[in-house]
């Protein structure tokens, strides 16, 4: 800044990162990446089929399928 340079800054909130993520391409990446079968096998059986509801004012909607986005609610959710 002394010199008369030009400085940057460039911030990114990757707080909500996992709410973007394709599970299937996850999935891929992780076998590219050498992760053994045994241990794939486990996060896409947590992953793969998943489906959501929601409970407004006791109605309940129709069930969805979740592709994205880790599972909110169970114990791995915030890993």
């Amino acid at each position: 800044m002394d010199a008369s340079k030009l400085n940057g800054s460039v911030s990114i909130d990757l707080k909500k990162a996992l709410d973007t993520v394709d599970h299937k391409i996850l999935l891929r990446k992780r076998s590219c990446y050498g992760v053994n079968s045994s241990a794939l096998k486990l996060l896409k059986s947590y992953l793969i089929d998943r489906t959501q509801r929601s409970n407004v004012n006791r109605v309940l909607s129709t069930e969805q399928y979740v592709s994205i986005a880790s599972p909110q609610g169970s114990i791995l959710g915030p890993l």
